[in-house]
């Protein structure tokens, strides 16, 4: 704005000084209201609140101040010499921190977060009902997969997914399995994709926890695959989550995202466009633009944007280090005899069965691997721990003891033994026969963070209730997951 104003001072560029002044008074109008001070203004003006969210501001800001600056540095910018240069390496340099800044894989962050009045878990829990409060509340985020008819039903929007298939059983909060025997013993995420490793004993179909917008594509081994849409029957609904089948065997199963046809046009022709602009910028001062060369350099730009679009929807040749999300898998390990168990069949660095052993259980419409541990069993593994890190399963007992005439359940106990002692992280008494809400798969979280980077043991126990009879339980997909997510952990609840 200061530049602005100084070059008004000048009859010939006093126009263009105006426009500056003109897109800088829009910028600090946005700025203001993004800002408390402007608190009057949302609750006193009829239209303002149809905004909804005064952050919403920020891309028109952006946009104004982009347009004021480059009016200012053309006002005040020579034609020659070394200011114009510097201007001229100014405006490089700004494009290629933005440029940084947007398609980096870790963004820059130049100071701390500020710390906000909504925090994400207060978010989270008001984005309940699509016809209703909360941020989507028309519906404009969803996809078209995404329908669910709303009269006669008292569960409804993002309430439904919780119904049908509740966030803390998705693995690492990213994938399940939905029909079949099969199980998820890794899952890696970059910055285009998710991909599962599956060990299916039968034909199975594996859920991804992202919706299907038009972009998203499937690979089963690198070979393309088909990508169908997660339904509920029950409420004739369409859940909009992507759903891929996986043939028996071990299988890689990936999402990408990528360019749809349109998109890679309009990339296409902004590349080429942008292209154009800087020979211009380059060539303007020396006479006119050269058809072929020009023509040329637009096409090259255009193939490197439609080339670079079709290599990040690429099939992942290799997970980097730091993308697993599923730390350690406690079945995995008993089955490599890479842990030491005990139970009523003795002791071991392995499976005992009848006791303790490996196997699938369907319960409630799902069928989940299952580590059956029959009381008093008792399952160790080493580990460090990660950071983000979370102890993740489902506890169950078999469908058979819920009716049984006797049987009063089974605690279910986590311990972490490290060097400075042993700490209990959690004791969970789950008897389905007295408690209805039970009958399933009871999903628990349960927070490492406080073990970051230490070694330890983590055990896995069920011991007896009062009563021994009928307790067949066991711990679904025990493992220690990564979760990275701006939205609380899927084992916290929700306040519907």
């Amino acid at each position: 704005m200061t530049t602005a104003l100084a070059a008004a001072r000048s009859a010939r560029a006093r126009p263009l000084a105006n426009l500056a002044l003109f897109w800088c008074a829009l910028t600090w109008g946005c700025w203001f209201l993004a800002s408390t001070w402007s608190a009057a203004l949302w609750e006193g003006v009829p239209l303002l609140p149809l905004v909804q969210f005064p952050w919403r501001l920020y891309g028109p800001l952006a946009l104004f101040l982009g347009l004021a600056g480059a009016c200012a540095l053309t006002v005040c910018t020579p034609r020659a010499g070394a200011v114009r240069l510097v201007a001229q390496l100014t405006c490089l340099a700004l494009v290629l921190l933005l440029g940084y800044g947007a398609l980096a894989r870790r963004p820059l962050v130049l100071a701390a977060p500020p710390t906000r009045d909504i925090d994400a878990s207060t978010l989270a829990a008001k984005e309940y009902n699509r016809y209703g409060a909360g941020t989507t509340s028309g519906g404009e985020f969803l996809p078209r997969t995404v329908h669910w008819e709303v009269e006669g039903t008292t569960r409804r929007g993002i309430r439904i997914y919780e119904d049908a298939f509740p966030q803390a059983g998705w693995q690492a909060g990213l994938v399940r399995v939905l029909a079949g025997q099969a199980a998820v013993t890794g899952v890696s995420v970059d910055t285009y994709g998710i991909v599962a490793e599956v060990d299916a004993g039968t034909a199975s179909q594996v859920a991804f926890h992202q919706l299907a917008f038009p972009g998203w594509r499937g690979y089963v081994d690198g070979q393309p695959a088909q990508v169908d849409v997660a339904r509920y029957e029950p409420l004739a609904a369409s859940l909009g989550f992507m759903v891929m089948a996986v043939p028996p065997g071990r299988h890689r199963v990936e999402v990408r995202f990528g360019p749809t046809p349109l998109r890679s046009f309009a990339t296409a022709l902004s590349a080429a466009s942008g292209a154009l602009a800087v020979a211009w910028l380059v060539t303007r001062s020396r006479g006119r633009l050269t058809l072929v060369p020009t023509l040329a350099l637009a096409l090259l730009a255009a193939g490197c944007s439609v080339a670079t679009g079709a290599w990040t929807s690429r099939p992942m040749s290799s997970p980097p280090p730091d993308s697993a999300r599923i730390a350690l898998d406690v079945i995995g390990m008993v089955q490599r005899g890479q842990a030491n168990s005990r139970s009523p069949g003795g002791s071991g660095s392995s499976l005992s069965p009848p006791f303790l052993e490996a196997r699938f259980q369907a319960i409630d419409r799902e069928t989940r691997r299952w580590l059956y541990m029959h009381p008093p069993s008792a399952v160790s593994v080493r580990l460090r721990v990660p950071s983000n890190a979370y102890f993740q399963a489902g506890l169950a007992l078999d469908p058979q003891t819920w009716h049984a005439d006797v049987g009063d359940g089974v605690r279910f106990l986590l311990d972490a033994e490290t060097p400075s002692g042993t700490r209990q992280l959690m004791d969970r008494h789950v008897n389905p026969r007295a408690r209805g809400e039970e009958r399933g798969w009871n999903d628990v979280w349960i927070d490492l963070g406080a073990f970051a980077g230490q070694d330890l043991s983590l055990t896995l126990r069920t011991e007896h209730a009062a009563d021994t009879s009928y307790d067949w339980a066991g711990w679904s997909n025990p493992q220690v997951v990564i979760y990275r997510s701006a939205r609380p952990h899927p084992g916290e609840k929700h306040n519907w």
